[in-house]
């Protein structure tokens, strides 16, 4: 394991870390489920779970940007423990996944670099490394940890820097669970107040919004930010799904909800 001093960035230090957030029977069912995804409209933006009981939403969205040539995937997720100095950190550590090395890259040495042990242990980051590793293999990953209390005008910086370095083998990919720890009919509610803010983009509506919601207003916002860039107007929705639906259990009392889709060229 990599000593917890260890700090990410610098071409002399990178690491490699071990992907400690791996379902398998979730992974391939996921994986065979979506393997007939096609997808025809170019994608600047995703929209995925890190809950892995939702594999096959995970997979069903990671399908569809096979058909690109993409070698950078800048993902982006909640700073779940909130550890380190500052709102936005980011690091270049390699992955061993079960199906080979992920490279990571540091794209903007000047975000503040996170220990090694935090990128780790962030299951919106590590939960996702290995479906990049199965279905973008030529994809290098530079990640971001985003804490809650970010401010649009950090937002707005992230995003103006995202934009200088974006080409067309780039995708984000934004890692948001939505409604917590609510029973299934609360939890729709929630939802039904949320789906309007993403199909719209509304990055105003929704900074306030707290884990009934979402566990990451800001990596949303940044997501919003990174679509209207691309002059994308409305966000597509793919999927919605709940844990208790996925569990087939209605009488669960402590849920997680799901959002999928996409920003896609018009």
């Amino acid at each position: 394991r990599v000593s917890s001093t260890d700090n990410i960035g610098t071409d002399d230090t990178q690491a490699t870390l071990p992907v400690n957030f791996f379902i398998p029977d979730r992974f391939w069912s996921g994986i065979e489920n979506t393997k007939d995804q096609k997808q025809t409209r170019h994608i600047y933006a995703a929209l995925v779970p890190h809950h892995l009981l939702a594999g096959n939403l995970i997979s069903e969205i990671f399908s569809k940007l096979q058909s690109q040539d993409i070698k950078t995937v800048i993902l982006i997720g909640p700073n779940h423990y909130e550890v380190g100095n500052e709102n936005l950190q980011t690091n270049n550590t390699n992955w061993n996944t079960p199906f080979g090395k992920v490279d990571g890259i540091n794209l903007l040495p000047s975000l503040s670099k996170a220990k090694s042990e935090h990128m780790t242990n962030e299951h919106s980051i590590a939960g996702l490394i290995p479906y990049v590793a199965h279905y973008l293999p030529k994809a290098k990953v530079f990640s971001i940890i985003i804490k809650h209390g970010t401010t649009d005008k950090e937002l707005e910086k992230l995003n103006n820097q995202i934009n200088n370095i974006w080409n067309d083998q780039t995708v984000l990919i934004a890692s948001v669970d939505f409604s917590h720890y609510l029973p299934p009919e609360v939890a729709d509610q929630k939802d039904n107040y949320t789906k309007p803010i993403l199909l719209e983009l509304n990055q105003q509506r929704v900074y306030n919004l707290s884990n009934d919601y979402m566990d990451s207003p800001t990596s949303l916002a940044l997501l919003f930010k990174i679509c209207r860039s691309h002059e994308v107007k409305n966000f597509s929705l793919i999927n919605h799904a709940n844990s208790a639906q996925l569990l087939s259990n209605p009488y669960l009392t402590s849920t997680t909800s799901y959002f999928t889709g996409l920003c896609e060229e018009r």
